[in-house]
């Protein structure tokens, strides 16, 4: 167990690298964008046993890009189903997306995402 640890952390700060790279382009094309009151929503994939103290933090990221375009952000979810530590992600109780954790909570994605979708329906996103 400790070795397969060791190759997700190496593999994730190969990963973080090129996030630093790609990202602050991106999230600078999204803000030059005309969205005014586009429903958008925002999902993430994290870690909340191994990385629980930032879990899924890029949503909020994402979601203050598209939001700073004049989206219609919808898709916010309660926090109290999910185990982690903290995350920049979360306002008002709330996550500002779908968080979704496949290495440890893979068991509840299908039912999370189902419930979402119909969620963002309700919330005026065309289905």
């Amino acid at each position: 167990m400790a070795r397969r640890k060791r190759e997700y952390e190496r593999g994730s700060r190969k990963v973080e690298s090129k996030r630093k790279d790609l990202v602050p382009g991106a999230i600078a094309d999204i803000k030059d964008l005309d969205l005014k009151d586009k429903p958008v929503a925002v999902f993430g994939l994290g870690d909340s046993a191994g990385y629980g103290d930032n879990f899924c933090d890029a949503i909020e990221e994402i979601h203050d890009a598209f939001s700073s375009a004049g989206a219609k952000m919808i898709g916010y979810v309660p926090t109290e189903e999910y185990q982690f530590e903290a995350s920049k992600a979360v306002r008002d109780g709330k996550f500002l997306g779908l968080p979704l954790d496949a290495n440890n909570e893979d068991d509840l994605t299908e039912e999370r995402v189902k419930a979402w979708t119909a969620q963002l329906v309700a919330e005026g996103m065309k289905a």
